[in-house]
């Protein structure tokens, strides 16, 4: 694990860095302090940034500076999103601040905050589907309409992981 870099995929605005229930504090409490990664070796999103868009254009240009994932894991939304690449009718490709759906916003991480996050920021679906492997995983309850539209092969904007079709090394 001294060699292992850590990209964060997406975080919520508005809740603060330590906050329960942001993505920083998930990924330092189970991955990044348990594995001993260095704080040099992980890249991440600031979730107390000021200017959401001037944190996404950073970490695009980290991204760029440190080549592509790997490997990128996933879970697969209840309405199908990857991340916070929600159902739209147009997918952003690269590292975005998204308005999050409803769906999003009842996840099971911020159902307990004061704040309900409108926004999150999230890598885009080029720079997933960039990755040199991938694995989904499919876990928890409701999620069953989005698993269809995952399984029924058909590439579309309403269920954002459909697009997964187009990766040639993906494990679900």
């Amino acid at each position: 694990f001294l060699q292992i870099r850590m990209i964060k995929l997406d975080e919520w605005v508005g809740l603060g860095t330590h906050a329960d229930g942001t993505c920083e504090r998930y990924l330092m409490s189970n991955l990044i302090n348990p594995l001993a990664i260095a704080e040099n070796r992980y890249v991440s999103l600031d979730a107390e940034t000021q200017d959401p868009s001037e944190e996404c254009a950073r970490m695009q240009l980290q991204l760029q500076k440190i080549g592509p994932i790997d490997l990128c894991i996933l879970g697969l939304g209840k309405n199908g999103h990857l991340g916070f690449n929600e159902p739209a009718s147009y997918l952003q490709p690269h590292c975005h601040l998204a308005k999050l759906t409803h769906s999003s916003q009842q996840h099971s991480m911020v159902t307990g905050s004061t704040d309900t996050p409108q926004y999150g920021m999230t890598l885009g679906i080029a720079d997933i589907l960039a990755s040199g492997k991938i694995i989904l995983l499919v876990t928890g309850e409701g999620k069953e309409k989005a698993k269809q539209n995952l399984l029924s092969g058909k590439i579309n904007t309403q269920c954002p992981a459909s697009f997964l079709w187009l990766h040639s090394d993906v494990d679900c």
